[in-house]
């Protein structure tokens, strides 16, 4: 399932990570896949049972360097 989250971190994180409590007691999973520094942590905080992996997709992107 996918919790739909705000990219800005902000009021609205705490109904995320209850969202996603939610989410993990019903449907579970054998592994958890984040795809952002934020959803990394507020699955971490969920306490899965299952295994985490993170794969941030956004560094290449914030580096100042690339493309000058």
């Amino acid at each position: 399932r996918i919790v739909k989250m705000e990219r800005s971190v902000g009021k609205a994180d705490y109904a995320d990570l209850k969202k996603l409590k939610a989410a993990l007691r019903e449907e579970g999973g054998d592994l958890i896949h984040a795809h952002s520094s934020k959803a990394g942590a507020l699955t971490r905080l969920a306490k899965p049972k299952a295994p985490v992996i993170y794969t941030p997709h956004a560094f290449a992107t914030l580096d100042p360097t690339l493309g000058a």
